[in-house]
């Protein structure tokens, strides 16, 4: 049972360590302010008012209220 798992273990193994610098290179950040201004980015606001109208135009009245 062991012998079939060797060969994918190897092959999975070198896999990484083949597409280790292709990963790291997309991945490369300089600076941790540098990353927090790119995780912090808003995308494009987006104007959600119609599906809200659409949405309360829906609703009954209990809904509406909460009971």
């Amino acid at each position: 049972m062991r012998k079939p798992i060797r060969p994918l273990w190897a092959v999975s193994l070198s896999l990484c360590f083949a597409l280790q610098p292709m990963i790291a290179a997309k991945a490369q950040v300089v600076d941790s302010d540098e990353f927090f201004a790119r995780a912090s980015r808003n995308g494009p606001e987006r104007d959600h008012s119609r599906q809200i109208d659409d949405l309360i135009k829906r609703m009954t009245l209990e809904e509406k209220s909460g009971r």
